[in-house]
């Protein structure tokens, strides 16, 4: 993360510092108790100088309710992932943005904020109960400064939405 941008969860959000850029990551609705989840780290050596690279992941547990929000960085990147439990209300999941504007790509499946960053690969599945995944048709909405999903059938199983958000150098 710390070459290519900064990022920091509170409980207002996730402020997101792409270069000398500032953005503010709003989850209008939830409620944010962070907590991290593993760690991993590695020394990179780069032209006779080393660097340390920490990966850990937060969780927002019951953020929504029966909705988990999950952040995991690594490599230049975020996942931001919402784990939500059978029958959960999945129209809650929405985050705004302050200081960056968001709008579709080229695909329902790619959100652009700002030329800056993306969100790329927009996935959602259903894990059945022998840990099977099956996946669900989901879409990026875009209302003004804020963005939320709209899934094509009723979810009546745990699901996760993952997307891959890179942010520029």
């Amino acid at each position: 993360m710390g070459d290519r941008f900064r990022a920091e969860a509170s409980d207002r959000g996730l402020e997101v510092r792409p270069g000398s850029k500032f953005t503010m990551v709003r989850f209008p609705g939830a409620r944010l108790r962070w907590r991290t989840e593993g760690s991993e780290s590695t020394i990179v050596s780069r032209a006779g100088s080393a660097s340390w690279v920490s990966r850990t992941d937060l969780r927002a547990v019951r953020a929504y309710p029966g909705i988990d929000i999950v952040l995991r960085s690594g490599r230049g990147s975020v996942k931001a992932e919402f784990e939500a439990a059978p029958n959960a209300d999945l129209s809650r999941i929405r985050y705004c943005f302050s200081g960056a504007r968001p709008r579709a790509g080229p695909t329902a499946k790619t959100l652009i904020i700002d030329d800056d960053w993306r969100e790329e690969g927009l996935r959602a599945w259903q894990t059945t109960a022998d840990g099977e995944r099956r996946l669900v048709e989901a879409r990026y909405i875009v209302r003004g400064e804020c963005v939320r999903y709209n899934y094509r059938r009723r979810v009546d199983r745990p699901l996760r939405r993952r997307a891959h958000d890179k942010f520029p150098s």
